[in-house]
């Protein structure tokens, strides 16, 4: 194994999205025909002859598990994905993406999307709402969500009963509303100034002219949106409740060094979303693993592009309703420190159905792996393609990666497939394997796995590969993963 730079790799046109991702496929079983209607390669069929596999059990296994999910915790012990950012223009409303290249949808076609998804029993989706209607337009997009999403949409508090938070559960079936929360007139000034807004550390008074109206306001019920103020962290505000601190990925970073630890026990009270910063005008991603190590809850993206912050938030959420539990080391303050370790190590011997742009093109296999303690990448020599077809390449590595890492680094790890140049992806607690065309200059992404490793199976997998608009591209590598635990 050769070291590897974790460098990222410019943004193109190739990793726009322009459908939904498949990368649910690793949940689930190939149908197996009896004549293997996935056509492996023969030194697979070789390698799983040797070892006593047959390839029929090897191809029906699904890769990865997700374990079943508790819905009765408060909001906030959970992370939180797919909140989906609008932004309202003049005229007939439509749905813009900031300051970014991205066309406008209408509002009312938005609404409608996401009503149809949210199924009665569905967990809770969490709409962020960026308005940028004046006060006296508002109440025309209030009545569209009031009309489209009907019932869907709440609009008072739910009664849970004494002596219990709201919880998933309670809210099954259901819309919340993000709303900018601007505090009333009548607020005591030092009431004001803890509510005060912060902007890339710039403060900027809350107290100003309201840019929500009543209509709008009175729909944030569990989620007033609020910037938070000077020494946000060391303080409890009481109105309005249902907080939900909202910051750039460049204010809070700022945190991390110096505020760690009150960062992760705000978030045991508080609700907090962090969003891209401004210079990300072509919808590239923050990293969101890197903000749900302080606590937060909802790392919002730009799903416009198939990047190392999509495949990161996937490897989290597949297999859920967007909502997951935070580990336990950030239930209690984030000091409790387990002291196990745990030791993941990865065979891979092949990859089959590779697509590639020739007969003779080499590739290797990368592996990274994205902890808090610090990303670890390595990769294999390059090899070259065994198939005759001049569009789908067969490759042998036969590669051991190992890694050991404390049991609270909340892994993940990924592979990429490619003809060499540098790949990009980092996470905590998440495994990615890449393959990569091997290329003078500029190495190609041939497919790519991301993974959360505690969902891996372990054993013989053939895992499956996704091109760079998150679709099974039907490339496969067969692996082995092993994760053993240490005290």
């Amino acid at each position: 194994m050769q070291p590897s730079p974790a460098n990222v790799g410019d943004a193109d046109d190739s990793d726009i999205i322009t459908s939904h991702l498949e990368t649910a496929v690793n949940l689930t079983s190939y149908p197996f025909q009896g004549n293997l209607n996935i056509e492996l390669s023969p030194d697979i069929l070789q390698f799983l002859d040797a070892h006593g596999e047959r390839p029929e059990d090897v191809i029906s296994d699904r890769i990865i598990d997700v374990p079943a999910i508790d819905d009765s915790l408060p909001l906030t012990r959970y992370f939180i994905s797919r909140v989906a950012p609008t932004t309202d223009s003049a005229g007939e409303p439509v749905v813009t993406h900031g300051h970014t290249f991205s066309q406008h949808i209408s509002f009312r076609d938005v609404c409608v999307a996401i009503g149809n998804a949210v199924r009665p029993e569905a967990w809770p989706v969490m709409v962020s709402l960026e308005c940028h209607l004046d006060v006296p337009d508002q109440d025309k997009i209030v009545e569209i969500m009031k009309e489209v999403w009907k019932e869907k949409l709440v609009q008072e508090h739910v009664d849970v009963g004494e002596g219990r938070e709201l919880a998933p559960k309670d809210l099954r079936g259901r819309i919340v509303l993000m709303v900018e929360y601007y505090p009333p007139q009548s607020l005591h000034d030092a009431e004001m100034e803890m509510l005060e807004g912060e902007a890339e550390n710039v403060a900027e008074p809350a107290l100003k002219q309201a840019r929500i109206g009543p209509s709008l306001a009175s729909l944030g019920i569990y989620a007033h949106s609020v910037k938070p103020g000077k020494d946000w962290l060391a303080k409890d505000i009481l109105e309005p409740p249902h907080i939900l601190y909202n910051l750039s990925e460049s204010a809070i970073g700022k945190l991390f060094t110096s505020s760690l630890q009150p960062l992760i026990k705000n978030s045991l009270v508080y609700l907090r979303r962090v969003y891209p910063k401004f210079s990300r005008i072509f919808s590239s991603n923050l990293v969101p693993v890197t903000h749900w190590r302080s606590g937060t809850q909802v790392a919002a993206l730009n799903w416009q592009r198939y990047d190392k912050g999509v495949q990161i938030n996937e490897a989290m959420f597949v297999g859920s309703e967007g909502w997951v539990p935070k580990p336990q080391h950030l239930l209690d303050d984030g000091t409790r420190e387990s002291g196990s370790r745990t030791v993941l190590t990865c065979d891979i011997i092949s990859a089959c159905n590779v697509p590639v742009a020739s007969a003779n093109t080499k590739a290797y296999i990368r592996a990274d792996l994205f902890l808090a303690s610090g990303d670890q990448s390595v990769k294999s020599p390059s090899a070259p393609s065994s198939s005759p077809s001049a569009s789908r390449g067969d490759y042998t590595w036969t590669t051991l990666f190992t890694w050991e890492f404390a049991e609270d680094d909340m892994p993940f790890v990924r592979y990429e497939s490619s003809v060499p140049r540098s790949c990009l992806y980092e996470l905590n607690g998440v495994y990615s394997i890449s393959v990569f065309c091997s290329e003078y200059g500029r190495d190609t992404r041939l497919g790519t796995f991301c993974a959360r490793v505690e969902y891996l199976r372990q054993g013989w997998k053939l895992v499956r590969l996704f091109d760079r608009k998150g679709k099974h591209n039907d490339g496969l590598v067969l692996a082995r993963f092993s994760v053993e635990k240490r005290l």
